[in-house]
């Protein structure tokens, strides 16, 4: 597979998941070199035998969402992304994907639901806290966010980016004199507010 040999690498991953039809490597690695060959639809089918072979195969279930992402089978990427987190609550890359696919479908409560489980739970650490901000502000729920952005910078107060977010807040609620404050805060900003 690695030196673009793919009907060689395909014909002899065939031959040993004829020998053993439970290897879910074999199963994986046959979606991965048709994944390389742009076939999709066969990469797929791979992907999802590999997985039901071996349910706790992170990476098996990581591929199968990405190729179901890349073919606009949005439903069916967060559906397997959403069985891989049932196995593995913890996969960080996991919960950013989702994440992501929620945003793109401009499903926010979901995102939302999901960021707070994973701050809840202290996954992502101060990044998952951010998201969560965003989202909050994104759906203007803008007491909520500011609420997030503060005990980041609590913690962290040398957080510039944060204290951005935090002060584009106050903007957005029309608190021009504390936005600007926080504002002031942020040594990125002090020569353009003066």
């Amino acid at each position: 597979m690695k030196t673009f040999e793919y009907e060689g690498a395909v014909n002899t991953l065939k031959a040993l998941i004829k020998v053993s039809p439970d290897s879910a490597l074999g199963y994986y690695y046959l979606g991965k070199t048709y994944d390389q060959m742009k076939l999709s639809n066969e990469a797929i089918k791979y992907y999802k035998k590999a997985v039901e072979l071996k349910p706790d195969f992170d990476q098996a279930f990581i591929d199968l969402a990405i190729t179901q992402e890349m073919q606009g089978l949005t439903k069916d990427a967060i559906n397997a992304y959403k069985e891989l987190l049932k196995i593995n609550p913890v996969n960080y890359t996991v919960v950013q994907h989702l994440v992501q696919l929620y945003i793109q479908n401009k499903d926010m409560e979901s995102a939302l639901i999901l960021l707070q489980d994973m701050a809840r739970n202290n996954i992502g650490g101060q990044e998952s806290h951010r998201k969560l901000g965003l989202i909050l502000l994104e759906m203007e729920r803008y007491e909520d966010a500011i609420t997030e952005f503060c005990d980041i910078l609590r913690q962290d107060p040398e957080a510039y980016q944060v204290r951005y977010y935090l002060a584009s807040t106050y903007e957005e609620m029309e608190d021009f004199e504390t936005a600007i404050e926080e504002f002031k805060k942020n040594p990125d900003f002090i020569d353009l507010l003066l």
